[in-house]
């Protein structure tokens, strides 16, 4: 065992004498094997240790020698680790680095890691546990009198016990671990030894919050598999005619005995008779199917740890907020969405379920039973009835011939109601598959598809009443599949020229979808963070989004950069003074024709589509072409070989930056005033709350080719930077600037323009003073 009393203190002095045996003796036993280093910037982390585990200077670290001729050759350990990323040491390895410096600037973490045999031990016993069960009572069902002769009571006792073996080994591990180094830092702990950044009971913590996840987890699953296998089974037993052909002794099913006795010979014996069974169990595995597909997903799609949702989480606000440098930083600053989206989480942990109710998972599904239930309810299935002959027993009501009529099993005659449920559940399979597309099904979900499927339940029998025309079917489909829609319908349907019903709007004010890249069910699962237009969306939390929803990052901020411009180009405007002119109409007459609608009001839809057609679709992209303007007249300057005075700079940007205004004025803009309207949405787009932050996301340093080239050396917060190849200096080589204004007077051939800044570098906004 290392004298070394924690990675990192080299430095440490050991006791001397008969208490120095006894201490070495105690940390042999307690001392962990190996060693977790967690890196806690957004940079890597690459460190150069001497022979005695002293940190290297940061010339002596190179190839190139030093003042005193020292080279970085002395370097006996190099210590790097990846951004936000761990690494694994052998105690031997670790006690050789003194990471105590990195550990105080919280650059990184340290913690024990628990061997491999006691990590997977218990999943060892779950697996080959089962195995050993099943082989077991398979081969006593095989060779001593079949599944009449298997003690069903001892066969379910041990099922249950393999997996109860498996979380007392667990529990064992978790608390053996947390004393052992409980033990190791009482012995090393004398004063001289550093423990800064050295975590301790995060397993144990991040196991004990894990387990009433998991049985949540467990008992929803139950409750929702019982709903939709045994309730309908009994639903279909019970209203059938099997409830008098095939009566089911549920006493004896309880006590494991054969439920079936009372099933007679003439039932036995007609080949009707198992027809009818098949097609009712056939219906039943339908419907149990169709009902519990949509809570099974819940349960069944392969999770993400949720440590690790959190450390790519992490990452994006790394790069979306630049006020922060830690991990710790993150924590402290965004404590309120970590707890609510993620808890309490421990590097170790292997939770993946969030914390929450999972009852909306349960509802949803009695609602999906109730409605498959009532649609399956509807099939008419020839009875079977005596027969006359003596070959058979029972034939089909409907069949001289006893064909089996497979096809009346399986063709409901839907009322109106039944059309509605069917285009609510429609929508409910691909909403959730979605979500389970994007490793984000969670219990808000499910209240979406409740409210879905009673909406569409009370709106079909509203429209029922109002149409019952042609296609009433396929448009009480569409009723369960958009409500909102069907909403603005009926308005229309019953509102009269001055009639009360003139006053609701007929539609959402600034919807969702009017954005690229929103569909019906990005905008579902955004009403459930409750944000239901625009506006709500361009001033949402984005990091409270990246959080509460799997939506990828990139896609948020487009989205966010999206709706920013929308509001400041028209917004809802244009609607507004719509129902303005409708509502002075039905009131007083007719409305004169400068009170017409969209009068003086800019249209939304036609100045976002006249911006895009410069190639313009974000806030972010109009400011991007503004800055490009000045670079363009600062660079012409430099291109026409003239003196380079400011004024002369300010002439060649206002000059520009006039043809990029004419271009992109807003086609229903306010004409005849001296400033255009363009100017002034570029210069209100910056007091958007966050769109500093979009700024930075797409102009960060952590998006750059060179990125990885910038590393901590376990010194200070200053960077090193290696010089990168090429490849990489070719992607970042700066564009070639193309002035748009050009004097046509000068016939010289110009010179080859010198770029003034780098692609995808920073520049400010020195705007002209004049125009």
């Amino acid at each position: 065992m290392s004298t070394e009393a924690q990675p990192g203190d080299h430095d440490h002095r050991m006791p001397v004498g008969a208490e120095a045996g006894v201490t070495e003796k105690n940390e042999e036993a307690t001392a962990p094997r190996q060693w977790i280093y967690r890196n806690l910037t957004p940079f890597r982390i690459h460190a150069c240790f001497g022979e005695g585990g002293t940190l290297l200077p940061r010339e002596r670290a190179t190839d190139a020698p030093d003042a005193t001729g020292a080279t970085g050759a002395e370097t006996d350990h190099v210590f790097s680790v990846p951004a936000l990323g761990e690494v694994t040491l052998p105690a031997e390895d670790a006690s050789r680095l003194d990471t105590v410096n990195m550990r105080r600037l919280g650059q990184i973490e340290v913690r024990p890691a628990p061997s491999e045999y006691w990590t997977n031990l218990p999943r060892a016993i779950v697996i080959f546990g089962w195995l050993v069960v099943g082989l077991t009572f398979g081969a006593w069902a095989l060779f001593f009198g079949g599944a009449s002769g298997v003690p069903w009571s001892w066969a379910v006792a041990a099922v249950v016990a393999v997996p109860v073996a498996a979380l007392v080994v667990a529990t064992v591990r978790e608390v053996r671990l947390y004393r052992r180094f409980n033990l190791y830092r009482a012995d090393r702990d004398d004063g001289r030894v550093s423990f800064e950044g050295v975590s301790r009971g995060n397993r144990i913590c991040g196991f004990v919050d894990a387990m009433p996840r998991h049985a949540a987890e467990v008992v929803v699953l139950g409750c929702a598999v019982a709903v939709s296998v045994v309730g309908l089974g009994l639903a279909i037993e019970l209203t059938t005619q099997l409830k008098d052909l095939l009566p089911i002794d549920y006493a004896r099913l309880f006590q494991l005995h054969n439920p079936f006795e009372g099933l007679t010979d003439a039932a036995r014996d007609s080949r009707a008779f198992w027809q009818l069974l098949v097609g009712h169990i056939a219906q039943w595995v339908f419907v149990s199917v169709a009902a519990l597909a949509p809570g099974a997903m819940y349960f069944q799609f392969d999770r993400q740890r949720l440590a690790s949702v959190q450390r790519r989480w992490i990452r994006e606000v790394f790069r979306l907020d630049p006020t922060v440098r830690t991990v710790r930083d993150i924590e402290a600053k965004y404590d309120a969405q970590i707890e609510s989206s993620f808890g309490d989480l421990g590097p170790d942990s292997g939770a993946r379920l969030r914390s929450g109710r999972r009852s909306p998972v349960v509802v949803a599904t009695v609602l999906l039973v109730v409605g498959w239930f009532l649609i399956i309810a509807t099939t008419r299935v020839p009875e079977l009835v005596p027969a006359a002959g003596a070959s058979e027993r029972w034939v089909w009501s409907s069949s001289p011939s006893n064909v089996f009529p497979v096809s009346a099993f399986f063709r409901p005659q839907l009322t109106l109601v039944g059309y509605a449920f069917l285009g609510s559940y429609v929508f409910t399979l691909y909403h959730v598959m979605r979500g389970y597309q994007r490793r984000d099904l969670h219990p808000k979900t499910y209240n979406t598809v409740v409210i879905r499927i009673l909406s569409a339940y009370a709106l079909a029998l509203v429209v029922g009443v109002v149409y019952k025309g042609r296609g009433a079917e396929v448009l009480l489909f569409f009723v369960g599949f958009t409500p909102q829609t069907a909403l603005v319908w009926l308005r229309e349907k019953l509102s009269e020229d001055r009639g009360p019903a003139k006053a609701v709007p007929l539609h959402e004010p600034a919807p969702l979808t009017d954005l690229e890249g929103i569909d019906l069910y990005d905008r579902a699962r955004l009403a459930e963070e409750g944000i239901n237009n625009v506006e709500g969306l361009a001033h949402a939390d984005i990091v409270d989004l990246m959080s509460s929803t799997r939506i990828s990052a990139p896609q948020l901020v487009d989205w966010t950069d999206q709706a920013i411009l929308y509001l400041h180009v028209g917004g809802d405007a244009e609607a507004r003074k719509r129902r303005e002119a409708r509502r002075k109409t039905s009131r007083k007459g007719p409305a004169p024709a400068s009170v017409g609608a969209g009068a003086a009001c800019p249209s939304v839809m036609r100045n976002l589509g006249h911006l895009r057609s410069f190639g313009i679709r974000t806030a972010s992209d109009l400011v991007q072409a503004y800055d490009e303007a000045l670079r363009r007249g600062r660079d012409k300057a430099v291109l026409l070989g003239e003196r380079c005075t400011e004024q002369v700079v300010a002439h060649h940007q206002a000059a520009e930056v006039g043809l990029l205004r004419a271009a992109l004025d807003l086609p229903d803009a306010p004409t005849g005033g001296s400033v255009p309207a363009i100017q002034t949405i570029i210069d209100t787009l910056t007091d958007e709350e966050w769109f500093k932050q979009i700024c930075n996301w797409r102009r960060s340093e952590f998006g750059g080719p060179d990125a990885w080239y910038h590393y901590l050396d376990g010194h200070d917060w200053t960077l090193t930077h290696v010089e990168p190849p090429r490849r990489v200096n070719e992607a970042m080589s700066p564009f070639v600037s193309v002035p748009v204004v050009v004097d046509l007077t000068d016939k010289s051939s110009p010179p080859k323009v010198t770029p003034s800044a780098p692609r995808g570098s920073r520049r400010p906004s020195a705007r002209p003073t004049g125009t």
